[in-house]
């Protein structure tokens, strides 16, 4: 294990697409990697492709043997298959089953796609209950998953709050309400609910809405939810210029 370069991957990268992409949508961090053998097939490649802190969604996970995603006829990936009905209903654009999975293919997290796909933090973890990298003794801060998390969160968080006001995307849809603290710290303000969006919270930071929601994979959240999520998101760029909402 190259333990440099993990330290630069768990500080430096934050996932899929362009920062330059108007809607971004963060998570707490990725699924995956049971093991630290299947982790370090992921840095091995992050460092092949010159360590980008965003990558090309297609292709790395091409370069880590998980490309079936990109592939015709692929299923649809169970969290990013909820961000896509956003974006394709924020976007007037069909948003069937055959639309979701014709997106993925080819537009999900591509430096040219529709949206960024983000994370908090960097190291994927296949549980929330599991934390494998413990055995990397020459990193202190991954003893544990609180010490990585209070270790990690001042800097990222500030990270992404520099890259919003930079970037001044229109909306950042943040998913899971549970780390509601997080979040706020990263805005520096509280959220207020969304009174025709049950579950959900927003706040501004500067030009940029910011909109915090279920975590896609949340139990008992029906498809029309995610429909209504991006109707929520096309009435606020309607309101932002005057227009009536839908």
């Amino acid at each position: 294990m190259n333990v440099a370069a993990l330290e630069s991957y768990a500080n430096r990268f934050y996932g899929y697409g362009s920062w330059n992409q108007p809607i971004w949508f963060v998570g707490m961090e990725e699924g995956g990697c049971s093991t630290l053998a299947e982790f370090e097939l992921r840095l091995n490649a992050w460092i092949d492709r010159g360590c980008c802190d965003l990558e090309d969604a297609q292709s790395y996970h091409r370069a880590i043997n998980m490309g079936g995603f990109f592939k015709e006829g692929a299923r649809l990936q169970k969290t990013w298959e909820k961000l896509i009905r956003i974006y394709l209903t924020q976007q007037k654009r069909p948003n069937e089953t055959e639309d979701l999975r014709r997106f993925q293919i080819n537009e999900f997290g591509r430096r040219d796609g529709g949206f960024a796909s983000l994370e908090l933090f960097a190291l994927p973890s296949y549980s929330t209950t599991k934390w494998i990298y413990s055995d990397v003794v020459d990193l202190p801060f991954l003893i544990n998953r609180e010490v990585y998390k209070y270790y990690l969160y001042p800097r990222r968080a500030e990270e992404l709050r520099r890259r919003i006001q930079m970037h001044r995307p229109a909306h950042v849809v943040i998913y899971g309400v549970d780390y509601r603290h997080e979040w706020e710290g990263i805005v520096r303000k509280k959220f207020v609910n969304v009174e025709k969006l049950p579950r959900a919270i927003e706040a501004h930071l500067d030009s940029t809405h910011v909109l915090v929601v279920p975590h896609p994979v949340s139990y008992g959240i029906e498809k029309s939810y995610w429909n209504d999520v991006g109707t929520h998101l096309k009435d606020m760029d309607a309101a932002a210029v005057g227009l009536p909402a839908t």
